[in-house]
Formats: C-alpha cells, structure tokens, sequence
C-alpha cells in the first residue's frame, strides 16, 4: 500500500460520533472487564482524541491504551476488549495494532481503512462491539430522570475529580492528601448526641417544674410563665477500628488519612487490629501528614500480619479505658472480615459490642467489587450486628460513610 494512503483525519474516522460518547462508551466496555478506568482516564483519552487525530487502527490502539491502562494486569484484559470492538468495526485486514509501535509508520497489506461502521446500539439491543452514541438521548419522564440521576456521580472540585472515583489501591501518596482535602470539605456536620445539662428554651422544650415553681413565688404563688428548658447536644464520641492485616495492606494508608480528617473535627480514638490492639490517636494527632503516617506505621508491630479480629475486640471491650471509649460511641469498624478467630467467636465479641455501643458501620472494601456477597463465616456472623454496611474503597465511597456519620442510625 503506498505510503500516505491511510486515512488519518478523525473527522472522516468519526464522522458523526461525539468523542465523549465514545470514549464514555469505551470505558464502560473496559470496567465490565475488569480494567480500572476512572473520570480522569476518560477525560485524558477525550483531550488525546482531539489532538492526535487517530487515522489507523494502530494509532487508535496505543491512543486509547496510554489513556486507559496503568497496570501491567490490565493489557491482556484491554487487549481483549479491544479486539471484540475493533475487529468487528475495521476487519481483522493488516498487521494487529499492538504489534506497531505508534512512532512507525504503520504499513497495511489489506485494503486501505474506510470509515469505521459504528453500529449504534439502541435499547433492547445487544452486541460484542461497544455501544456509543452520536448525541444524548432525551429522556421524557421524570422517571427517567431520577434513574439517570441515582447513578451519576457525586460533584466534586474541579481538581478532586480525577481521584473521587478511583479504588484506594490505585492512589498515589499525594493523591491522598488531595482525598485528606477533599474530605474535610465534605465532612459538614460531627453526629451529636442529648447532653445532660438544659438550658433555657423560648417556645418549645420540656417544662422545668423546679424553675417553673421558683418564677411563680414571685407571684404570690400563682403560675403565670411556664419556664421551659431542652437539653445541650454534645458531639458523639466515635471509634475506629482499622484492620491492618495483610490482606488490607492496599487500604490501610488510605483509611488513616481518613482517620485524620475525623480527628479534626470532633471526638475521635482510632484503633489498629491484627494479633494484636495498638492506640494510634497520639501519632495521627501530628501536624505534618508525612511524620504522622510514619508515627503511626512505627506504632504497630503487626502490621500487614495475621489477623485476630474477634480476639482484638475483646481486648478493646475488656480494657478499662479503652472500654469506655466504646460506650455508646459509633463505631466504625474498616475490615474484609477474614478472621482467624472462627465465626464463633465472631459472634459473641460483636454482641459485646453492640450491647456497648451507639451504631456500628462496617466498611468491607470488597464489598465494591461486583457480585460481591459476604461468604466469608466471620464477616457473615458480623453482619446482623452492623447498623450500616458499606464499601469504603475510594473518596466516593467514603463520603458516604460522612452522610451516614451526620444521620446516624
């Protein structure tokens, strides 16, 4: 084929189709195959495909592969996907994309490239080639309009966007002070809870008799004013015990920069488990987000070990102080529920707990994954105790365990 021949303009490649559409599209394709794409990835393939004008299949290949792949495991998977799109659209004429590098000019035996048959799946429809679409639908209920809002994502900052969807495991140590920030924008309200002490109330509250009948001797003892009083809120204590086994090694970094956005804004102990309980508010409480992570690592001697959950929450239960820390706080409890204690005993330290306790969250990171059912005997045995159940495996999903603080149950 001579050289030069290869349609290169998108505009004739894509005639017609948006390139947000498409690259949403793709993403979509790539996630249900395991690949892990977030809004940033999308919005990087998005700016490529209007600066580089792919006009082969190899230039389309390694444009979309640089956008979307960011661990070795995942080009088999991409790979894969790929070649399901592509393959039906382009053929299977010429050398396969990924064996060019996308500085060589890329030479096919086949017939030259035409425009790309983009079959546009409608609903109800079902194919292997991936579904984009040329403009948004429109849709005409408010129906509609509430599933399509149930699934959007949360509105962040402008510069959070790109970390507020992606898995904890993916984060890179300066992403997750972004999170920290990010965080601690959303965190709007600490849950609070009737104090002892009342004060006076103009209108509404509970009548105060003694003060009620003091307010009458001045009047010869005849009641005229009823004196009112309502109670002082006070902030809830809260706990949080963080796994730090080894099969929780990717989220542990993460859930104490969390830890630290909780620390400044109300009552907070944090507490690592594994073999054994470790204290780490003190080392968390430092100024520096880089020393207190150290603090913190240097605190636990089991980090990344074994795992003896129900044992560390009969400690915790059994300490003197720690136990009364416990009381009627809300617990959050950062765990993938493998134990090596037995379901039995699971069971009976969870009962503890919640005969103890205000409200127990349970955050399973692997709860995110689809399809996902807590089989797992001591994660199991736990459950019937947790108020809420939540996955906890990226900032998204951590502002709802913020939402769930604010209105406990």
């Amino acid at each position: 084929m001579p050289e030069g021949s290869e349609v290169s303009s998108l505009a004739v490649l894509f005639r017609g189709i948006d390139r947000a559409s498409f690259a949403t599209a793709l993403a979509m394709k790539l996630r249900e195959a395991g690949v892990g794409i977030d809004l940033s990835t999308i919005q990087m393939l998005c700016r490529g495909l209007a600066r580089v004008r792919p006009g082969t299949k190899a230039d389309m290949y390694w444009l979309t592969r640089v956008s979307f792949v960011r661990r070795q495991r995942d080009v088999e998977l991409f790979d894969r996907v790929f070649d399901e799109i592509f393959d039906s659209a382009f053929g299977r004429e010429g050398m396969r994309a990924r064996d060019s590098h996308p500085n060589q000019q890329v030479r096919s035996t086949g017939s030259v490239l035409k425009r790309v048959p983009l079959r546009i799946t409608g609903p109800g429809e079902s194919g292997s080639g991936a579904t984009w679409q040329s403009s948004p639908r429109v849709h005409d209920s408010a129906d509609a309009l509430e599933e399509v809002g149930a699934i959007l994502p949360l509105l962040f900052p402008s510069e959070a966007v790109g970390i507020s969807d992606r898995p904890f495991d993916q984060l890179e140590p300066n992403d997750l002070r972004e999170m920290e920030r990010l965080l601690e924008r959303e965190l709007w309200q600490w849950p609070t809870r009737p104090g002892q002490r009342r004060r006076p109330s103009n209108s509404r509250g509970q009548i105060s008799m003694r003060a009620t009948l003091r307010e009458a001797g001045r009047t010869q003892g005849e009641v005229v004013n009823l004196v009112r009083t309502k109670s002082v809120s006070r902030a809830r204590k809260m706990v949080v015990i963080l796994d730090v086994s080894g099969s929780m090694e990717p989220y542990v970094r993460a859930y104490l920069h969390v830890c630290r956005v909780l620390l400044g804004r109300g009552p907070l102990e944090v507490f690592s488990v594994g073999t054994r309980v470790h204290r780490l508010t003190p080392a968390l409480r430092h100024r520096s987000v880089g020393r207190a992570m150290q603090l913190a690592t240097a605190e636990v001697e089991d980090l990344f070990g074994g795992t003896r959950l129900a044992t560390s929450l009969r400690e915790l239960l059994s300490h003197s102080l720690w136990g009364c820390h416990l009381r009627d706080a809300i617990v959050v409890i950062a765990s993938d529920g493998w134990d090596s204690d037995g379901r039995h005993r699971m069971t009976r330290e969870m009962s503890r707990l919640s005969r103890h306790t205000h409200s127990i969250i349970w955050l399973n990171p692997r709860k995110a994954a689809t399809g996902y059912e807590p089989l797992v005997e001591s994660m199991a045995a736990a459950l019937p105790f947790c108020d809420r159940f939540l996955s906890g495996h990226s900032a998204n999903a951590m502002v709802e365990l913020l939402r769930a603080l604010e209105s406990p149950t």
